[in-house]
C-alpha cells in the first residue's frame, strides 16, 4: 500500500534533505519525495524524485493540497521540473512560470490541462 506523509526528522536526514517534503512509502520503502518550501502566498517546489509519473503526480498534488492548507495559493518550481510538469499537464506550454493551486483543482479533470 502507497502511503503519502510529510517526512519527519528522522526520514530528512535518512534522505539528506531539507523539510518540508512529502515522502512516499510503499511498506517500510521511501519510493519517492517532493521537497517544497512555504511562502505565503506561494509554494516553491525545490526537487521531485519518483520512479514512475502516477507517482510524481500524486507527490505534487499532495504538496499543492497541502499549499492550500498553509495559504499558499501560487505554485512555482525549479527549471528541471519543468519538462515533468509538462508531461504530466499541469501546465500547458514552456512558458508557464506558476500554477494557481485553485484553478487548478477546480478543472474538470483535476488539474491536467485537457
Amino acid at each position: 500500500m502507497l502511503k503519502l506523509e510529510l517526512a519527519d526528522a528522522t526520514t530528512a536526514t535518512l534522505l539528506n534533505i531539507k523539510r518540508p517534503a512529502y515522502v512516499a512509502r510503499q511498506g517500510a520503502d521511501i519510493i519517492g519525495f517532493c521537497t517544497f518550501t512555504l511562502d505565503s502566498p506561494r509554494v516553491y517546489i525545490t526537487h521531485l524524485h519518483y520512479n514512475d509519473l502516477s507517482l510524481a503526480d500524486g507527490l505534487l498534488r499532495q504538496v499543492f493540497s497541502y499549499a492550500m492548507e498553509h495559504f499558499c495559493l501560487y505554485a512555482y518550481w525549479e527549471n528541471t521540473l519543468q519538462p515533468i510538469l509538462l508531461l504530466l499537464r499541469f501546465i500547458e506550454n514552456s512558458d508557464t512560470l506558476s500554477i494557481h493551486i485553485p484553478a487548478f483543482f477546480d478543472k474538470p479533470c483535476g488539474g491536467c490541462s485537457s
